[in-house]
């Protein structure tokens, strides 16, 4: 969790810290601007999310290549991510 998981909820939280300026920066009409700030939100947080599930992503990827390095099962370490929440289920097709 502490490779993969705080560091994409951090990532998370620079994109909004690092454009909110932007977000809350007016338009020139007052009746724009409402929308305005809902579209850039919009946009921010969708980034956001990509660029924090892209480094959870390989995170994730370099921990089951660690874990597979140092010996350890593969449907085995599938469980132990599910239970502590570090890893979606796998659909019942792939097992």
């Amino acid at each position: 969790h502490l490779m993969a998981t705080l560091p994409a909820l951090l990532l998370l939280v620079a994109v909004f810290v690092l454009n909110a300026r932007w977000i809350e920066k007016p338009l020139l009409s007052p009746e724009r601007s409402f929308s305005a700030y809902w579209v850039r939100l919009g946009l921010v947080s969708i980034s956001g999310l990509a660029v924090g599930w892209l480094w959870w992503a390989v995170a994730i990827l370099r921990w089951r290549i660690w874990a597979r390095a140092r010996g350890a099962d593969e449907k085995e370490t599938q469980r132990l991510g599910q239970r502590t929440l570090l890893l979606w289920p796998k659909r019942a097709l792939e097992d």
